[in-house]
């Protein structure tokens, strides 16, 4: 059977189809052994091959070196399996369409491993960039944190320090109180306004008790407001506003007296001071008193005190007239007689005579009497405005 298929072969191989009928005869072979096991098909294709090169010499007489041999041999030993491994069930050699859809499977399962490395490597790319980031503001926080403790404590140490020095400064002796001047003070001198301020002596313009020094120069009867300047390094200036009187009093000191004394009282009825007397604290001359309104008729004792504030019921109502007057008219007024609230009449510069009464409607009272004035000039002995709405007046010849 074995030479008859190698002659079968060689013709078939004159002819150009040698390398496929060798191949089938190997795949033939193969089969038939292989029912058997490898080593058996090993053999048949050996015993195969060697028939059909003992035919190629027989039929060819040195056909053996001719192409057509050639190939037969090199078809047979292709198509035979080799040792240790099985045969195939069909012929070894692939069709071009099977060969062509493995290599596109190959090409598709490379294209997705390099899709899924590439994938791999830009989420490892995004991931390290997106971590680069969070560190990057982790860095930049801590340092933001860093620069701000370094500013916290620069501050903290220069609080520190400028508060030791203030300390320090404040407690020392510099900018001691040396030279104390006043403005304002027309009535009161320097001496009298350094006493009643009672400026320690240990005064700094820093250690100062500047509301201690207000308070006692706004106790003092003569003075209506004051605060403090300092000038360094060593001078304290005194800001101060006099208090005006509003009116004398005549005042006697006793029941047996026969001269009255004097004392100049303020708007607010403070005793300001008494009249010539050199040793009262501001000495007011005598001539003074013919500048205020003099309010006379106190038939009551009082025993004035400087600094301390009126409490006798005429007074009051006297001073009530003369603060609520406007300038023009309180300049017409020469005196206030004042035995009590009701009772109260003042004397003008024009000697007319006005029976005002309690310190009641002060404005229609005053205009009534300038309209009067003005109707009768120099003609009136008296005027009653007791009643605001219902004044009357007498005039000369009708007494």
């Amino acid at each position: 059977m074995a030479q008859n298929y190698s002659r079968k072969s060689a013709s078939s191989g004159s002819k150009g189809r040698a390398p496929s009928s060798s191949s089938r005869a190997g795949a033939g072979g193969g089969s038939g052994a292989g029912g058997r096991g490898s080593v058996g098909g090993g053999a048949g294709s050996r015993a195969g091959a060697g028939s059909t090169g003992g035919a190629s010499r027989t039929s060819g007489g040195g056909a053996s070196r001719t192409g057509t041999g050639r190939t037969s041999q090199q078809s047979a030993r292709s198509s035979s399996p080799r040792a240790g491994q099985s045969a195939p069930g069909r012929s070894g050699t692939r069709s071009p369409q099977r060969t062509s859809q493995r290599t596109a499977q190959q090409n598709q399962r490379s294209n997705k491993q390099e899709r899924r490395q590439s994938g791999g490597t830009v989420r490892q790319e995004a991931i390290t960039v997106g971590e680069q980031r969070r560190r990057s503001r982790r860095e930049n926080r801590k340092k933001q944190g860093i620069a701000w403790g370094v500013r916290l404590l620069i501050a903290l140490a220069v609080v520190v320090v400028l508060g030791v020095a203030g300390i320090v400064v404040y407690q020392s002796p510099a900018f001691s109180v040396k030279t104390v001047q006043v403005n304002g003070a027309n009535r009161l001198t320097n001496e009298y306004l350094e006493q009643a301020a009672a400026i320690p002596a240990d005064s700094t313009l820093l250690r100062l008790d500047e509301k201690g020094i207000l308070e006692r120069l706004k106790d003092d009867p003569w003075i209506a407001s004051a605060h403090l300047e300092r000038q360094f390094p060593s001078t304290l200036l005194l800001v101060i506003e006099e208090r005006t009187a509003a009116a004398a009093v005549e005042v006697y000191p006793s029941i047996m007296a026969n001269e009255p004394g004097y004392w100049l009282i303020s708007s607010e009825g403070r005793w300001l001071g008494v009249v010539d007397n050199d040793e009262a604290p501001i000495f007011i001359a005598l001539d003074e008193v013919k500048d205020y309104p003099l309010i006379t008729d106190i038939h009551r004792l009082i025993a004035p005190v400087f600094g301390e504030t009126a409490t006798d019921e005429g007074i009051e109502n006297a001073l009530a007239v003369l603060v609520g007057f406007s300038p023009e008219m309180r300049s017409l007024v020469a005196s206030v007689s004042a035995p009590d609230r009701n009772k109260t009449a003042l004397t003008l510069t024009n000697n007319v005579l006005v029976m005002f009464g309690a310190a009641e409607d002060i404005t229609a009272k005053e205009t009534a009497i300038k309209t009067l004035l003005n109707e009768h000039p120099d003609t009136l002995i008296s005027i009653n405005v007791r009643v605001a709405n219902r004044p009357s007046f007498i005039p000369y010849g009708e007494e």
